[in-house]
């Protein structure tokens, strides 16, 4: 209780010093549920457990170590730093699509262990925004409506949410 004051005036120079994505960075490692994944139950059959590779790149983003060597990216030309954060938002990025599919497979299996089965949305079933969900719920959800969803992960640190991110963890673009 003593040292929190001197704290918090280390964590105020810290971010108020920090570069855009320095302080990006920190407000994310300390809001409230930075940490919850280290509480986890690493079970392969539930299919969260991360193989050696993963593992690393988790520790190295987390840590803000190097990851990679500096080059530029061979679809778009632009600089890849040594942080490796380029690798997460690219579109053509070799981890986006099956990590959109891991993290899709993780919410099919809880509604199916819920007893809610979910099929894949038909091809063509759009929102107003043009953006398509994954799954439909087979049986209604509410008011005789099936549940609809999708799961996406946004990066912090992408240039559309680095703005809102230096102000608020979590918050994400526009």
């Amino acid at each position: 209780m003593w040292d929190r004051p001197i704290i918090e005036l280390a964590i105020e120079s810290l971010i108020t010093t920090a570069e855009v994505t320095g302080r990006a960075s920190l407000l994310a490692v300390m809001s409230e549920f930075a940490g919850v994944c280290l509480n986890f139950l690493l079970v392969s059959s539930l299919g969260n457990l991360l193989d050696d590779n993963c593992l690393r790149i988790l520790v190295v983003l987390r840590l803000g170590a190097t990851g990679c060597q500096p080059h530029n990216c061979h679809v778009y030309g632009k600089e890849v730093r040594e942080n490796g954060h380029r690798g997460l938002s690219c579109a053509y990025g070799i981890s986006r699509g099956s990590r959109h599919s891991a993290i899709n497979e993780v919410v099919k299996r809880a509604l199916v262990s819920a007893g809610v089965p979910a099929v894949p949305v038909t091809p063509g079933l759009c929102r107003v925004d043009g953006k398509q969900p994954n799954e439909m719920t087979m049986t209604p959800f509410q008011h005789g409506k099936a549940l609809l969803r999708d799961a996406t992960i946004s990066n912090t640190l992408t240039m559309s949410n680095i703005i809102r991110t230096t102000a608020e963890a979590g918050r994400k673009g526009g």
